[in-house]
């Protein structure tokens, strides 16, 4: 009688756990393929979850878009805690961090659910694969060069125009060090983290090398709005930085 006690005292436990999240069927996204980014608001985000429900639809299959509120690797695992109870067919995730998962995915993986990741990488042992968007050392050195016409007041050339300007226009600039500084997300986001890893290495090219600073300043807002806009608010007052670069759509929105 105790045991069975203890049991029922559980599975009412687990139903106002449920409840209390918002989740009254258990089985309404049993089956569904869900797509889930670091937090609600984000337009790379949203964007990109458009793509992937208008395919879905197209190939009559249910999707669902499932954030949490906060940038935070306890609140994915949460939602995805409550996914793997809901029996979802597939989780299509860009994780917070790249680590923190992997008793969640396990777990995933023993309900026969499929996860893929896309934008920052989840562990290799769990996810069916990864979606990569672009190519790193093309965003980091892209972004380089754009600054650098940025700062040397020229306009936009062209997508396959960016070296040849920069390096046309940096061969007789005679001014001073043109120093950028970079508005990240966390310091432990692993896709901005390669993208600033390939900026630096596009600055140690010769045509830089005493006309562009090095070593340019990292400032991280944690993708929260409030936080960005002060790191970028921190640039301007210190007046250091002739460009701020921002791999992240919040960042680029709190520096505007």
């Amino acid at each position: 009688m105790k045991r069975l006690l203890a049991l029922a005292l559980a599975v009412l436990l687990l139903c106002a756990s449920l409840s209390g999240c918002g989740v009254t069927d258990i089985a309404a996204l049993e089956g569904t393929n869900i797509f889930m980014f670091k937090m609600t608001g984000n337009d790379f985000g949203n964007l990109t979850n458009a793509g992937f429900s208008e395919y879905m639809t197209a190939h009559g299959q249910k999707s669902a878009y499932k954030c949490p509120a906060e940038a935070l690797v306890s609140a994915q695992v949460e939602m995805l805690d409550t996914l793997v109870i809901q029996r979802v067919g597939s989780i299509t995730i860009s994780p917070c961090s790249d680590t923190g998962y992997d008793e969640v995915f396990k777990r995933a993986r023993a309900a026969g659910i499929k996860i893929i990741s896309v934008d920052n990488t989840a562990s290799p042992d769990y996810r069916l694969t990864h979606i990569n968007q672009c190519d790193p050392r093309d965003i980091g050195s892209a972004l380089v060069q754009a600054a650098t016409l940025i700062a040397l007041g020229i306009d936009y050339p062209g997508d396959d125009q960016l070296r040849t300007a920069a390096e046309t226009a940096l061969a007789t600039y005679q001014g001073k060090e043109i120093r950028f500084g970079i508005l990240s997300s966390a310091v432990d986001t692993p896709v901005q983290n390669e993208w600033i890893h390939y900026m630096l290495e596009e600055l140690k090219d010769p045509i830089y090398a005493g006309k562009v600073n090095q070593k340019p300043e990292v400032k991280y807002g944690n993708d929260e709005p409030a936080e960005a806009t002060d790191q970028a608010n921190a640039f301007v007052a210190e007046n250091k930085v002739d460009v701020i670069i921002s791999p992240t759509t919040i960042g680029m929105a709190a520096a505007g």
